[in-house]
């Protein structure tokens, strides 16, 4: 019986060693994959120069230069280095390109500054978009405020308190925070009374990438809710109009439900007899976030 253990142990011993049981085992790592933000970049690293005007600090797309060429002229420039008119990539003709770019003026597969129409938008301004002093000026601000308006969409509007030497006026203000500064017509100034305290002359980004350059007076504004609780003062630029005539919030079954909750549409209460859609103060991102959290 002995005799037949020792050899049986002998035996798994030496299956053992002959198929490396102990002297290969498996490793496993318990280290976790380090994530870093590299995983998050999307940019691109071309260094490729702009098909207009040959410079590397832009892109195409955003090329000042080609905003005050005819459409002939661009096309002929993207002919000669043999770039695509959609994308403005070399390589493939203009047929065969598969980019998905959509116009945000005629809705067509092409960049805004390739879009026929612009030049006609353009030629309307009663400003050069592009000139020597806007492109040696360090002042832009970027607006967003649409002269366009939907009756369907509502936007930001209510009531203030205008506050002058004459009193106070109420006045439907938009708060915008696509916009970098604010700004008052030049009406509400006349009516208010209200002194400048400089010129400035700005540069607005305006949607498509376009830029105007105009002058503006700087004046100090002083406000109020139309509730009279809350007081503040800013600056604002004075602009002819601000946008057309926005529709105030109309009742439908959402109304019981605001006032459930304690919200007071002033835009619709105020019932303004004079210019009841008139927008004459534009609260910028300057200004906006004061006014959210109540602290001037």
């Amino acid at each position: 019986f002995l005799k037949n253990e020792v050899e049986g142990e002998e035996r798994i011993n030496l299956a053992m060693k002959g198929f490396s049981v102990k002297d290969n085992p498996k490793i496993y790592s318990l280290k976790k994959p380090m994530h870093t933000a590299a995983g998050l970049f999307a940019g691109s690293q071309s260094s490729s120069n702009c098909a207009f005007c040959n410079e590397k600090n832009h892109e195409s797309k955003n090329c000042k230069l080609a905003l005050n060429l005819d459409l002939r002229e661009k096309t002929t420039l993207l002919a000669k280095k043999k770039c695509c008119y959609r994308c403005f990539k070399t390589g493939h003709m203009v047929r065969q390109c598969t980019n998905k770019i959509k116009c945000s003026q005629c809705q067509r597969r092409h960049y805004n500054v390739m879009c026929p129409e612009l030049n006609q938008v353009v030629s309307t301004g009663s400003d050069k978009l592009v000139d020597k002093a806007v492109e040696n000026s360090n002042e832009k601000f970027n607006t967003l405020a649409n002269p366009t308006c939907s009756a369907d969409v509502l936007l930001q509007t209510l009531v203030v308190y205008l506050y002058g030497n004459d009193g106070s006026f109420p006045v439907r203000a938009l708060i915008d925070t696509g916009s970098q500064k604010s700004y008052i017509t030049k009406e509400a100034v006349s009516k208010m009374s209200y002194e400048p305290i400089r010129a400035e002359d700005m540069i607005h980004n305006l949607f498509g990438g376009v830029e105007s350059k105009q002058k503006h007076h700087l004046y100090k504004v002083y406000t109020s809710s139309f509730q009279k609780d809350y007081h503040c003062s800013f600056e604002a630029y004075d602009q002819e109009k601000i946008c057309i005539d926005i529709p105030t919030a109309i009742s439908g079954p959402w109304t019981k439900e605001i006032e459930k909750r304690g919200i007071f549409l002033s835009d619709k209460e105020a019932c303004l007899d004079e210019s009841a859609s008139s927008v004459h103060l534009l609260i910028g991102a300057d200004i906006a976030g004061k006014l959210f959290t109540e602290k001037s």
